[in-house]
């Protein structure tokens, strides 16, 4: 989807009527696709007729060829822009984007030409909020750590850009919410340096960002670091940021499926109880089947689900190490060996529930018959 259908999207889900729903956009499609991107300090902002306006001062260009120092006029037409001065400032139950919130604010803003002037591109769609405009970055000269060269890719920019804000605490919170949206995932392995720096950080949110981000890299190194971190030491958002990442862990080392092991323990939280149970349901290897039995007996029946059909797809040879959308899995065909019997037992979840115990006892029988697959 390019830029300009994205910002057709951001305009019609936040018009009139609508109201509730925030989609993050990944930032790679938003820097690809965007005219303009800087970092910039609001210097003044005004809000009319659904109109913001915004008058942004440039500290570095990551694209495009705006000089630092420079000013830069950009709007943004949305029935969520509030006039405070206007009977739109009563109490609202959507989104609110509100001109003074924003003056003052330094951060990273994606801009798209229309003619001669400048629209500000936000960074989600749907019920956006002041906060849903720019990457919040600390003020100020970037650290030596995460300095680049003018010469540098926006790519690359981009990453030490979103590097220096995890790390910096003033910032840390807002990019661990980026994280958590999955606003970096499309960044993929460029961004491991960073990510790796992060994980070590004494700082929980920096440190959450760079494991959560790693994890959903599929490191099983990222994965045990948790796991040794415990998670539970952890702010609930950020406990929240690493069972979401676990979901998404798919890799077959044997190190990771015994971390994934050790998270479905029941002194972890229940969310990332069902995530590490999720991912070993999805992983379809030999290693992963002991735990799964095991769960099988648990006191969630979410995770007895999960499990039931992680021992079923293994046993009907679903691809190891791949995710239920990819393309291995989008073209799999169970083999002959596959039976119609296993295709009974392997339910949707609301069959499984109307019962549950035919769907785990054929699995565990069929378990017990096969020791060594």
């Amino acid at each position: 989807m390019g830029i300009q259908e994205l910002l057709l999207g951001v305009l019609l889900a936040a018009s009139p009527g609508f109201c509730g729903a925030v989609g993050s956009m990944s930032l790679s499609t938003l820097l690809d696709g965007a005219d303009a991107v800087v970092v910039a300090t609001v210097r003044d902002g005004r809000a009319a007729a659904q109109l913001l306006s915004l008058d942004l001062t440039v500290a570095r260009t990551l694209k495009g060829s705006a000089n630092v120092g420079s000013s830069i006029s950009a709007t943004l037409s949305s029935s969520n822009v509030i006039n405070r001065g206007s009977g739109d400032a009563l109490v609202r139950l959507n989104g609110a984007i509100l001109a003074d919130e924003l003056v003052g604010k330094t951060g990273l803003w994606f801009l798209l030409r229309s003619g001669s002037d400048w629209v500000v591109v936000p960074l989600a769609s749907g019920d956006i909020s002041s906060a849903d405009l720019y990457v919040p970055l600390p003020r100020g000269n970037l650290p030596r750590a995460f300095a680049y060269a003018t010469s540098a890719t926006p790519r690359a920019k981009l990453i030490q850009e979103i590097g220096a804000a995890a790390a910096d605490p003033t910032t840390a919170t807002a990019i661990s919410r980026l994280e958590s949206t999955r606003a970096l995932a499309d960044l993929g392995p460029d961004l491991q340096q960073v990510l790796t720096q992060l994980a070590s950080s004494p700082q929980m949110a920096s440190r959450s960002t760079g494991l959560a981000g790693e994890i959903r890299l599929g490191s099983s190194n990222a994965l045990n670091a948790a796991v040794s971190s415990n998670p539970r030491s952890f702010p609930s958002n950020a406990q929240s940021q690493l069972a979401n990442a676990v979901c998404e862990y798919r890799n077959a080392d044997v190190r990771g499926i015994a971390a994934l092991g050790a998270l479905v323990g029941t002194q972890y939280a229940a969310n990332m109880r069902a995530c590490a149970t999720y991912a070993l349901r999805e992983i379809h290897s030999r290693e992963t089947v002991p735990f799964l039995a095991t769960l099988l007996g648990d006191t969630s029946a979410a995770i007895r689900y999960d499990a039931t059909i992680g021992i079923a797809q293994f046993a009907m040879g679903f691809p190891a190490n791949f995710g239920a959308k990819s393309a291995a899995m989008a073209n799999f065909t169970p083999g002959p060996s596959v039976t119609n019997e296993m295709r009974r037992h392997y339910p949707a979840q609301g069959l499984f529930a109307t019962n549950e115990q035919e769907y785990i006892s054929y699995w565990k029988t069929w378990l017990a018959a096969h020791p060594a697959q």
